[in-house]
């Protein structure tokens, strides 16, 4: 009787678990007796995941914040790697988390498993010396930015455009008064979001921040509500700790479980630099950008980065669509200021809403994970037919 295939599936973070979870299901619709086992969340382990650690404890980014956390991830490694060698899967499945993910990726083609890549390093911005290690040891990339697929093809990947997952995931853009009516606000709210990360320690940099600039928004434009979805990382007593004792605050309600409810409320939101600038953008929510890190960790990611944005949102338009406030620029009065003149112009909201909804026809199409997984099974049947280990 032949085995079930396994694969060794690892996402670090919270998007990753999502698009995981995803991947999961695409791939077991082809072919339901496949095994499933490795690093992520809640989303993965309620598919049928089997996890040895959590992606909670790993979603850290900078050279600072990973010595903090080394143990966990240190300990999270040396699993997987032990896996490759002595209980070697039949395909390697990594998502993002390009830090751990490419060595891990290493340590699989020493292994002699191969090696799919799903959602690509940002090899474009910074560190282009990555697409050699790619090259080395990855069998497939399956990058979701239409761009990212020549430079891959020019160095010899294996690449597949799946198209970008968010156009699976998210629902078509909502009106406001409808989404606030779902979470049970009054559909006339003012209604702003606040978006400071899917990890800890990014609350700790942002949160903070977002709050004062929440209140002297309220100073000076009047009451509103402030939504603060809680990411699939976190708990809520991750950010409601962050809540209390700060007088002259709005109404601040945190969302579990309803991000795109929360998205479709929002008049407008302050967010985090990362993939929630791109989701809420598709959802058509005017922004304005923060990023803030340790001071060591920003002077490598500026000696090393090529790109004219922080933000994947402006990125992928081509031009600065959101204002941007990075480290030193990031302060209380100036993100205040940046939302009294956001809220102040309904024209520019409207325009800003307009050109980021509009960004969905440059991602490709639906079918992101129907893709992904046909490619993902070509390579693990190409690898049967040449009788390579696995």
């Amino acid at each position: 009787m032949t085995r079930p295939r396994r694969l060794l599936l690892v996402a670090g973070e919270a998007s990753g678990d999502l698009y995981g979870a995803r991947l999961m299901q695409a791939l077991r619709s082809r072919d339901a007796s496949l095994a499933f086992s490795g690093i992520g969340g809640e989303r993965m382990r309620e598919e049928g995941a089997t996890l040895f650690a959590d992606s909670r404890e790993l979603a850290v980014v900078g050279l600072v914040e990973v010595l903090s956390h080394l143990q966990p991830i240190r300990a999270a490694y040396r699993e997987a790697c032990r896996i490759l060698r002595e209980e070697p899967p039949d395909l390697a499945l990594l998502i993002d988390y390009p830090d751990f993910n490419l060595r891990l990726a290493r340590a699989a083609r020493r292994a002699g498993v191969p090696v799919a890549y799903f959602i690509s390093p940002q090899v474009w911005a910074w560190r282009k010396s990555r697409i050699d290690l790619i090259a080395r040891c990855v069998d497939l990339m399956l990058v979701v930015l239409p761009f990212e697929t020549e430079l891959y093809r020019a160095r010899g990947v294996g690449v597949r455009f799946v198209g970008h997952p968010l156009l699976d995931i998210l629902p078509a853009p909502m009106e406001p008064a409808v989404a606030r009516r779902a979470l049970g606000l009054d559909p006339g709210a003012r209604v702003i979001g606040l978006l400071p990360g899917s990890r800890r320690r990014e609350i700790a940099s942002h949160l903070t921040v977002m709050l004062q600039a929440a209140r002297i928004l309220k100073e000076r434009i009047g009451e509103f509500i402030g939504l603060l979805p809680v990411a699939s990382t976190l708990r809520p007593g991750d950010l409601s700790g962050f809540l209390g004792a700060r007088p002259g605050l709005p109404e601040i309600r945190l969302i579990e479980g309803r991000p795109w409810e929360a998205l479709g409320a929002m008049d407008a939101a302050m967010i985090k630099s990362g993939t929630a600038t791109l989701e809420a953008a598709l959802m058509g929510v005017p922004m304005i950008i923060v990023y803030r890190t340790s001071p060591i960790t920003y002077a490598l990611a500026s000696l090393l980065a090529d790109v004219p944005h922080v933000g994947l949102v402006n990125l992928v338009a081509g031009k600065r669509l959101a204002q941007e406030l990075v480290q030193g620029d990031f302060r209380a009065r100036d993100l205040a200021e940046a939302m009294v003149a956001l809220m102040s112009d309904r024209p520019r909201r409207e325009a800003m809403r307009s050109e980021m909804i509009a960004l969905r026809e440059r991602l490709g199409e639906r079918g992101c994970f129907t893709r992904s997984a046909e490619a993902i099974l070509e390579l693990l049947a190409g690898r049967a037919a040449a009788g390579s280990p696995a």
